[in-house]
């Protein structure tokens, strides 16, 4: 009987430990997934950035009245 409870604690606490790791293991995972979407927003933004720098340069093309360059034949065809 004795034998039994030592087990019965070995394995509470074993399972104490086991749902601890489990609980930092999702924090980490958490942080990351976090991380990834921070990282995907700044890469967004500065996209977006590059496409309106881009587009008031062919406006101003535009306004000067240049003919946007066309792009070059294919070596291949």
């Amino acid at each position: 009987m004795m034998s039994q409870n030592r087990q019965s604690d070995v394995n509470r606490s074993s399972a104490i430990a086991v749902y601890q790791v489990n609980l930092r293991a999702e924090a980490d995972i958490t942080l990351l997934y976090e991380k990834i979407d921070l990282l995907r927003e700044q890469q967004l933004m500065e996209m977006a950035k590059l496409l309106a720098r881009a587009l008031e340069r062919i406006e101003a093309m535009e306004r000067q009245g240049c003919a946007a360059p066309t792009p070059a034949p294919d070596a291949a065809a």
